[in-house]
This record gives structure tokens, C-alpha cells and sequence, in this order.
């Protein structure tokens, strides 16, 4: 097992690593908002929804499958336009 991190993304708010790959599989935590400085990016969903991205690429190469959790499912067009 082989812990991954990321010096360019915010660090992790718990004693958790951002991904974790076991032989060929690659397990990558929860993502929230957070810029590489610590701070929540933007107040609207569009910016948010970047960031989020903005951290998974700097862990990933390609992505299988995504869950996503929205907080108010009335930004569920502006998370799919993001």
C-alpha cells in the first residue's frame, strides 16, 4: 500500500491521506473546497466545484467512477455546467 499526497493542494483536515493506491486500485479521499492555501474557494457552487476538480487532478490520471454529494440539489445545473 503507498500513501499519496500532493504538495500542490491543501492539506488534509484529518489524519487521513488524500489517495491511497493498493497494487493497481487507487482510493482517493473525500474533497471539499480548498484551495492549496487552506481556504474555501469562492461562495458559489461553479467556483467550488472547480477547486474540487482542481485537487482530484493533483492526485489522478484517469477516472473511473465519480459519487458526488451536493449539499442543495437546487445547484445541481451549475455543478454540471462546472
Amino acid at each position: 500500500m503507498k500513501f499519496i499526497t500532493a504538495s500542490s493542494a491543501a492539506s488534509p483536515a484529518g489524519p487521513y491521506s488524500p489517495a491511497v493506491q493498493a497494487d493497481n486500485l487507487l482510493f482517493v479521499s473525500g474533497q471539499i473546497p480548498l484551495a492549496a492555501d487552506g481556504s474555501v474557494a469562492g461562495e458559489d457552487i461553479t467556483t467550488q466545484t472547480r477547486q474540487v476538480f482542481a485537487n482530484l487532478r493533483t492526485v489522478l490520471a484517469h477516472v473511473v467512477k465519480t459519487t458526488v454529494f451536493l449539499k442543495d440539489l437546487g445547484d445541481f445545473v451549475r455543478f454540471g455546467r462546472s
